[in-house]
């Protein structure tokens, strides 16, 4: 999903918002992002999910 059609489902932040927040779960290699031309896709990786998600005590 583009940034910009994500922003639309949260009416209450700004664009640029949802993009630092993409950005921190990026870095966190929480969301993966594929560029095509002038559009950047993101999408979950749930792996690091899933493995904490193993790790339960």
């Amino acid at each position: 999903m583009a940034h910009g059609e994500l922003a639309e489902h949260f009416p209450d932040l700004t664009r640029y918002a949802v993009m630092k927040h993409l950005s921190a779960l990026e870095k966190a290699k929480l969301v993966l992002v594929r560029r095509e031309g002038k559009y950047r896709v993101n999408f979950l990786n749930a792996v690091p999910l899933q493995e904490l998600y193993g790790r339960r005590l």
